[in-house]
């Protein structure tokens, strides 16, 4: 499965993203939920200290330029074995539309 995110947007590019919280207790009370998201351990990533779900039941897009204005900072990016893992949750993902599936090349 090959990331549509691998290489760095430059501008005029989207940049799409799954959202991630540390704030997973309610998550963790609606089990429907969890065969779509991905919960790592506390410190697994510098920038992620805490406890932290990914969510994949929802893609978002947002252009390059808008995070730009939004003064966005990389904080860190996931290891190759931990993005495998995502590409395969969103891939499975039960709630995520397939035409957001087809988008990042997972079907």
């Amino acid at each position: 499965m090959s990331s549509v995110n691998a290489d760095p947007a430059r501008e005029g590019d989207d940049v799409h993203y799954f959202l991630a919280t540390s704030k997973i207790a309610k998550h963790r009370e609606s089990p429907s939920i969890l065969s779509d998201v991905l919960i790592l351990p506390p410190a697994s990533y510098p920038f992620f200290p805490l406890e932290t779900l990914i969510d994949f039941r929802s893609l978002c897009v947002v252009s390059v330029e808008k995070l730009v204005t939004k003064r966005l900072t990389l904080r860190g990016v996931l290891g190759a074995e931990d993005i495998r893992r995502c590409e395969d949750i969103a891939a499975r993902a039960q709630i995520l539309d397939n035409r957001h599936k087809r988008l990042l090349r997972l079907r």
